[in-house]
């Protein structure tokens, strides 16, 4: 591949039909990075499937407009997962003021209510899931993020 500058590979499947592409970055993160053996991994476990074409006769702005559509899909994922991401910062500015007015209200006299509240607030947003603990949300770490 480097020898002739090509840095990917179209495949087909048994009727000669575009069915991929393998590119070595798809090669070096999904198989060197995965601690695959190259020799042994079928590339069809790796390759992106079904790839945006156009045909050998096709125009340049036809290429172009695909292109641009799947950078506009792009932008729109990363649009959303912002847009959550926004929602639950909001979520735990809510909830922060909330455990604010019951520490003004109670005091420091509501042990028992703060064993209650500790034990987990839980913000979903899309495969991210955010632990907070009444100690996090009052300035001292005691919660973590995992996806």
């Amino acid at each position: 591949m480097a020898t002739r500058r090509n840095d990917d590979v179209l495949l087909t499947d048994a009727n000669a039909l575009l069915s991929g592409i393998v590119t070595d970055k798809d090669i070096a993160t999904r198989v060197i990075a995965e601690e695959l053996r190259p020799e042994q991994t079928i590339i069809s476990k790796v390759m992106t499937r079904n790839p945006i074409f156009v045909t050998a006769d096709s125009l340049g702005i036809e290429a172009l407009q695909k292109m641009v559509q799947a950078l506009l899909d792009i932008t729109k994922c990363l649009f959303d997962a912002i847009s959550r991401m926004e929602k639950a910062i909001e979520q735990g500015s809510a909830i922060a003021a909330t455990v604010e007015e019951v520490e003004r209200q109670w005091g420091n006299n509501f042990s028992g209510l703060t064993r209650l509240i500790s034990s987990i607030f839980v913000v979903a947003c899309h495969g991210w899931v955010l632990r907070i603990t009444l100690d996090r949300l009052s300035g001292k770490f005691s919660g973590n993020c995992m996806g």
